[in-house]
């Protein structure tokens, strides 16, 4: 399949069989693969004693989570730079001798998307909390004092009115000025305005 690299291992975790999108996905060709441990080429460092362990103690006839099961992981490429993949993994058995077949799939991208995502989200409600609590500030103001000038219209003098509409009118063009803002940003979002 187009995208998909192949990577055959026998029981030692040495590499049997190598595709061209392996080299493509990795940057190992394939005669430099066949022959070496996967485990120095691809697996992270932190993660080969775990991998090595795993595959000596693999018992085909227990249920795993290594074979037939697709898992994401990261893989590291020759250049040092970390990709996460997809990986199917097969076994076969024949005349006692085990091997391992991997199908991966570099999901980087994937992934990268879904963290942006995951932090556009994050934002988004940091965004809404902080806006909701400078929305309330000048809201509760003009409540306030419009409900004293209510309460307390007879008692006020003309410069304590004058000094309440005041206030209020200020809040008020405060109030609208981040309800226009948040229209703004709503528009930018929704690609109607440009930033």
């Amino acid at each position: 399949t187009a995208g998909e690299a192949f990577v055959s291992i026998d029981s030692d975790g040495i590499v049997q069989d190598w595709n061209p999108e392996a080299t493509h996905m990795f940057g190992w060709t394939h005669e430099e693969a066949v022959g070496a441990e996967l485990a120095t080429m691809i697996i992270p460092e932190h993660m080969r004693a775990s991998h090595r362990t795993s595959l000596a103690a693999f018992d085909p006839h227990a249920p795993s989570n290594l074979v037939d099961h697709r898992t994401e992981m990261p893989a590291v490429r020759r250049d040092g730079t970390t990709i996460q993949v997809e990986m199917l993994v097969t076994m076969l058995e024949l005349h006692g001798d085990r091997s391992y077949h991997a199908f991966l799939h570099d999901i980087s991208a994937r992934k990268q998307l879904e963290e942006d995502q995951r932090q556009a989200t994050e934002l988004k409600t940091h965004f809404v909390a902080m806006a909701s609590h400078e929305m309330r500030t000048p809201l509760t103001s003009i409540i306030g004092y419009a409900q004293t000038l209510i309460d307390r219209w007879d008692t006020l003098s003309e410069d304590q009115k004058r000094q309440f509409v005041r206030i209020i009118s200020e809040q008020g063009d405060r109030f609208a000025q981040l309800i226009e803002d948040l229209l703004t940003i709503s528009q930018i979002e929704s690609g109607k305005l440009r930033a």
